[in-house]
């Protein structure tokens, strides 16, 4: 039944163009120490939210488990997938889908409560995502700042026995280029992970309250 009711939500969107990456701000200095090669590596970049498949999948599941026995607003959509090839204008198939519902004595507002019910389920999905991430931005962004900062603070101190621990500074100096690259990394996945979830809800939403509006509209 969901592979029908996928064909109403999910369009494939078009493979964009990659974006050039952001180029990085200049590092504030501290004591003068001798130049160090450092490895440079590209940035990550951020990918605009894009109905996700995977992620589409969860929020059917979730509408899914919270299905009203009977017959509701998933077996409303069904009857009108299923009318999709008729060629009958959208407020024909409206009504005659609806038609369907009332054999099933199933009435307009019937129809309507269901799919608030739906988009409540895909809002508290929406809650659990969004904790999700705020985990992840505490232990994979924020958590490495103090790493960062302990290493600049170190940097500056050995600065002043260059002689002794060039070595040491040339090895922290590394360390500290792959923290900003894992603290770039794990923030533009969760920035990538975001956008394509908030894209894929927005996929769904929009299409359950277009179909609420049409059936305030068609169905009198």
């Amino acid at each position: 039944m969901l592979s029908k009711f996928t064909s109403l939500f999910y369009e494939s969107d078009k493979p964009k163009t990659p974006q050039e990456p952001p180029k990085a701000a200049p590092e504030k200095q501290g004591a003068a120490v001798p130049a160090v090669p450092v490895r440079v590596s590209t940035r990550p970049v951020a990918i605009p939210g894009q109905t996700d498949p995977e992620m589409l999948k969860i929020l059917e599941e979730a509408i899914e488990a919270a299905n009203i026995p009977g017959f509701d607003y998933i077996e409303f959509r069904d009857v009108l997938v299923n009318m999709s090839t008729l060629g009958l204008p959208e407020p024909k198939m409206f009504q005659a889908a609806f038609a369907s519902a009332q054999i099933a004595q199933v009435t307009k507002q019937k129809l309507l409560e269901a799919i608030d019910l739906y988009i409540k389920v895909i809002e508290t999905k929406a809650n659990e995502f969004h904790d999700y991430v705020a985990g992840l931005e505490a232990t994979d962004v924020s958590g490495k700042d103090q790493s960062i900062a302990d290493l600049d603070k170190l940097i500056e101190e050995d600065a002043t026995k260059i002689q002794e621990l060039t070595a040491a500074i040339q090895d922290r100096r590394k360390r500290q280029d792959e923290l900003r690259m894992e603290k770039a990394q794990a923030d533009m996945e969760i920035k990538n992970k975001t956008a394509a979830f908030e894209a894929t809800k927005a996929t769904v939403v929009d299409k359950l309250t277009s179909d609420r509006s049409k059936i305030d509209t068609y169905i009198q």
